[in-house]
């Protein structure tokens, strides 16, 4: 960052030259259990982030991060809750906090017709979402971003597929997941 004056304004130009490097470790796990004849199905991902980053900014930090899942169908209905835990991030310029997320699903399905109603963040009041800084030698920034998926809102959505001739085997309700492994299921 270096200060410059364009016409009689202040500015501050960034130019990354070499930004250094980053020692980034993510080891994971995911557990998943089915219940009841398959009708619930229990997932935790857990994964461990682990940053060193040298450059213009210095980052240094470990973090436990997580996803629980739970869905429940009985006959063509669906319930599903999906929670993931606040994360951060480092770039080559800033860090950042991500805050924690939750939705609900409630849905029926029948055939090829599937109708859905979704509840983001139901009891959030807040627009807002990452939240950013950065400290040098020279400039320190603090950001904090809205958007408005991270106040309550509400999707209803009815899908129908055609299958254009193809057999399709519709025997298990499909509900849309986060992160999943085959390892361990």
């Amino acid at each position: 960052y270096t200060p410059a004056d364009l016409d009689g304004h202040k500015l501050m130009l960034r130019d990354i030259v070499n930004s250094g490097f980053t020692n980034l470790l993510e080891p994971g796990l995911t557990i998943t259990a089915k219940l009841l004849k398959n009708a619930l199905t229990l997932r935790a991902s857990a994964k461990g982030k682990f940053f060193n980053q040298h450059g213009p900014v210095q980052c240094k930090k470990s973090r436990l991060e997580y996803n629980l899942q739970a869905t429940y169908s009985f006959h063509n209905f669906y319930v599903s809750g999906d929670f993931d835990s606040k994360s951060f991030t480092c770039s080559a310029w800033r860090m950042y906090y991500i805050p924690l997320t939750y939705n609900f699903d409630f849905g029926w399905s029948n055939g090829n017709l599937n109708v859905r109603l979704r509840i983001y963040n139901l009891f959030s009041s807040s627009y807002k979402s990452t939240f950013g800084w950065l400290d040098t030698a020279h400039y320190s920034s603090k950001t904090q971003n809205y958007h408005q998926s991270m106040y309550r809102n509400f999707l209803l959505s009815a899908t129908y597929s055609f299958s254009y001739g193809k057999k399709v085997k519709h025997d298990e309700i499909s509900v849309p997941q986060g992160v999943q492994s085959g390892i361990l299921q």
